[in-house]
């Protein structure tokens, strides 16, 4: 029979909690051991590989990466802003630095990005040195808008829309709100009005020029439009000692003018607040605009108009000729001209031609009587000696003793008999002579 001293079942009891207090301190140095590793690799032995360059839009978010999101990461979030400054805590452990940013457990976001957000984003973990991890830059997405001055805009609001933020261009530190659901009449009466779902701007200027922000309640950008306010341009081409007039913008408004030389620098004010200013007595101001009368070949330049805020309305380039060029017609101009004289000479012909064979008939019948007691002799000779014989004889004229004429015998023939003046009325030989030649010649 065996005994056991009762100290040892004591021992032994006290040996085996001990094995599992051991053992259980030994899983839990594991799982800080495998969490230490596991940070230590991310964020050092993998720090060239979580490197990011990220190009982003105005307004829109910037997620980082699952890495260095609760409760995997617990260190600290730095940003360096690219156009200088210190560097700046954003985030600790999971506590936000910045009010733009929205941490939960494997999410960190920063909300409504800005020119202000482009730089560099780096983090460390207890006392280790910050290293870089996110290389950020801010895009304009905005939509791109132009008008002249002097004109409306206007723009189809989105429904969730709850206030209009403007943002001068080149200034994007001096936001202001234009108008506020909340409270819609604070800019009544202004240029800047929102008509049910359409905001309306009216006669623009520079000072429009800049970001229009429509964001929903919770500041959430819904859209962003761009607007660049340009002067209006006019080009007047002049001769010299003409009347030159140069007209206002479309609008009314008092103008102050002033010229500049072509190829030269310095102008010199024409006009102040409405009122002329210079000696130059060829210089009028009239309703529609400014008057030079006669022109010169120095008032080749440039004139601007501003309105009393100092804004360009507009600019006008004049060029002046020493001499006015020489009028060049057109070949078809030259063209239509001979034509013209070709068709009035065919005209003329036509209507002398008429004429002629009118006064041939109303001879024809004033001799009929006549003519019929005394028949009508005709020649059969041969058609080479009739013509002959009707052009010449014995190397004479015909036409000094007597007259020829076409008359129409039997059937239609054409004969052509010599009468005397009596007969006929006295004609120049001249203006004659073709015409009955012609009509003879083809008888033969």
């Amino acid at each position: 029979m065996t005994h056991t001293h009762p100290h040892t079942h004591t021992h032994t009891h006290a040996l085996t909690e001990l094995d599992c207090n051991t053992k259980g301190n030994y899983f839990a140095d594991m799982l800080l051991l495998l969490y230490v590793t596991t940070v230590s690799c991310v964020l050092f032995g993998g720090s060239s590989a979580e490197f990011f360059e990220k190009r982003m839009c105005y307004g829109r978010t910037l997620r980082l990466p699952f890495s260095f999101t609760p409760p995997l990461f617990n260190g600290q979030l730095y940003f360096t802003p690219k156009k200088g400054g210190s560097r700046k805590l954003v985030m600790d452990k999971d506590e936000a630095k910045d009010p733009r940013l929205r941490i939960s457990i494997g999410s960190v976001e920063l909300t409504d990005l800005t020119e202000r957000d482009e730089g560099t984003f780096s983090v460390s973990v207890g006392d280790a040195m910050p290293y870089d991890v996110i290389k950020l830059e801010i895009v304009e997405c905005a939509y791109k808008m132009y008008r002249n001055y002097g004109k409306s805009y206007s723009y189809t609001v989105p429904r969730q829309t709850e206030f209009v933020e403007f943002t001068p261009l080149h200034r994007e530190d001096l936001p202001r709100v234009l108008w506020n659901r909340t409270d819609p009449q604070a800019n009544k009466g202004s240029r800047w009005q929102m008509k049910g779902s359409i905001w309306e701007i009216k006669s623009v200027n520079q000072a429009d020029s800049g970001y229009y922000n429509f964001r929903k309640k919770d500041n959430t950008l819904l859209s962003r439009k761009r607007l660049t306010v340009k002067e209006n341009n006019r080009h007047y081409y002049t001769n010299m000692n003409e009347r030159l007039l140069i007209q206002n913008p479309t609008f009314v408004a008092t103008w102050t003018v002033t010229f500049t030389p072509a190829g030269e620098v310095e102008n010199n004010t024409l006009m102040e607040a409405g009122n002329l200013v210079t000696d130059d007595r060829r210089i009028q101001i009239m309703p529609k605009g400014i008057e030079i009368n006669p022109v010169n070949i120095t008032d080749s330049g440039t004139f601007e108009f501003r309105d009393q805020q100092g804004h360009l309305a507009q600019i006008v380039i004049v060029e002046v000729e020493d001499e006015p060029p020489p009028s060049v017609l057109h070949p078809y101009v030259y063209i239509a001209i001979i034509g013209g004289i070709i068709f009035a000479v065919v005209v003329c012909c036509c209507c002398v031609k008429k004429c002629c064979c009118k006064n041939s008939s109303s001879k024809r019948h004033e001799s009929a009587p006549e003519t019929a007691a005394a028949p009508a002799v005709y020649y059969h000779a041969p058609k080479a000696a009739t013509k002959r014989r009707h052009l010449m004889g014995n190397g004479m004229p015909l036409f000094p003793t007597g007259q020829l004429r076409l008359e129409r015998g039997e059937r239609g023939a054409m004969t052509c008999r010599k009468h005397r003046r009596s007969e006929l009325n006295p004609r120049p030989l001249h203006q004659g002579l073709s015409l009955f030649i012609w009509a003879c010649a083809l008888e033969g």
